[in-house]
């Protein structure tokens, strides 16, 4: 059984398909047998996604700053837990309630950030490692 809820298969150089994806798999002793959540959108309809080019640190802040401001529940991704921090105390500075997320936070944190982005109007800054339970 291949279970796939997020793969997409769009390489131009392997498979288009989760059948043929799992092809290598199949053996005469095992069934093979293909379910694909992904939907054919994307993204779902509430959901949007930005990407912008800056190109220094202080645009990349303004930028975001820019996107943020009224944008209602958001996550943020970045690739270091350095980043995160840093990412946290600027927009606390700028006056933006901004919440933690990454590995190296306790169970008891990690949940406290989750509650505090569920129930509040906060930023949840993550590394994209910790997205990964999301």
């Amino acid at each position: 059984l291949v279970f796939s809820a997020t793969l997409a298969l769009e390489a131009a150089d392997g498979p288009t398909d989760l059948q043929a994806f799992a092809e290598p798999l199949r053996s005469t002793r095992r069934r093979l047998e293909v379910v694909d959540l992904t939907a054919s959108s994307a993204l779902p309809e509430r959901l949007s996604l930005a990407a912008c080019l800056a190109p220094t640190p202080a645009a990349k802040l303004a930028t975001l700053c820019c996107v943020l401001d009224g944008a209602g529940k958001t996550i943020v991704f970045v690739n270091a837990i350095p980043s995160v921090r840093r990412l946290c105390a600027a927009l606390e500075a700028l006056g933006l309630e901004a919440t933690p997320l990454h590995s190296a936070l306790s169970q008891r944190a990690r949940l406290r950030s989750l509650d505090a982005f569920a129930t509040a109007r906060t930023v949840l800054v993550a590394t994209d490692l910790a997205a990964r339970g999301l």
